[in-house]
Order: C-alpha cells, then sequence, then structure tokens
C-alpha cells in the first residue's frame, strides 16, 4: 500500500533541501496546506521563527555532524526541543572539523548524540532515547 504521507514528505523535502530560510518557509505552508501531520526539515536553516513554527506544528528538524563543530547548528540544537529533534549524516557529505576526509558513516550519528548531549546539559543516553523514539515514530517504525 501506498503511504501517500510519506510521498508527500519526500516531495517536500526536495523543496526544502535548497536551503534558503525561504524554501523552509514554503515548505511548511505546504504541509500546512495539505494537513499533512508527519515530516522532517532536513538539513535546515531557517530563521527562528519558522524554526519555532515547525516545532509548533508537531514535525522534526534534523541535525547533522555539522553540529558537532559549527556554532549555527549548536544553536539550533540549543533552541529546538529534543522532542523535535532527528539525526543523520546525510552522507555521502564532505564534513569538517573532525570528520574532515573521512568517508561519511553512520557512526558519526553517536559523535551527533554526544554534541547534543553537551549542548543540552543532559545524558547521552536520554538524547540517544529520544532522537531513536523520534525516528520510530516519524517513520512508522516498530
Amino acid at each position: 500500500m501506498i503511504d501517500w504521507d510519506l510521498c508527500k514528505f519526500r516531495i517536500l523535502r526536495q523543496l526544502q533541501r535548497q536551503g534558503t530560510v525561504t524554501a523552509a518557509a514554503r515548505a511548511l505552508s505546504l504541509l500546512r496546506a495539505e494537513r499533512i501531520k508527519r515530516a522532517v526539515f532536513h538539513w535546515h536553516k531557517a530563521s527562528p521563527e519558522v524554526t519555532r513554527a515547525i516545532v509548533d506544528e508537531g514535525f522534526y528538524i534534523s541535525v547533522t555532524p555539522e553540529t558537532c563543530y559549527r556554532q549555527r547548528d549548536q544553536e539550533l540544537v540549543d533552541t529546538v526541543p529534543l522532542s523535535s529533534l532527528v539525526i543523520e549524516t546525510d552522507g555521502p557529505w564532505p564534513y569538517s572539523g573532525e570528520f574532515e576526509g573521512r568517508p561519511t558513516e553512520p557512526a558519526f550519528l553517536g559523535r551527533i548524540v554526544d554534541a547534543i548531549a553537551t549542548i543540552k546539559g543532559v545524558a547521552w543516553e536520554g538524547v540517544a532515547e529520544i532522537v531513536t523514539a523520534n525516528t520510530r515514530q516519524l517513520f512508522r517504525l516498530p
């Protein structure tokens, strides 16, 4: 059976990947208009106001290994509740910092959890548990 919400979500994800503030705002508007209830804003780079609106709608925001070294991403993590975060590597992608020159791999996820735990001032296990639950809910996994 086709999951139309997931299909729409993938299309909107491609729109949002443009990386501009207006793309995120437009994607949010389309999600609202289509009454889509599950979505993730991939590699999110919108304004704090758009970010707040995304979170208020119950959508997820994904963060990447850039959270480990880029201030903008650290500030995003600081403002977004754990209940709205998912993590990803978005590989293959040539990251900087401690990941420079390394092929993107799932092992980076643990470092993202480390960074989130440090930024939020909470235990690693708590972050891992919450982002795992968020991912399961987003993709309807058991």
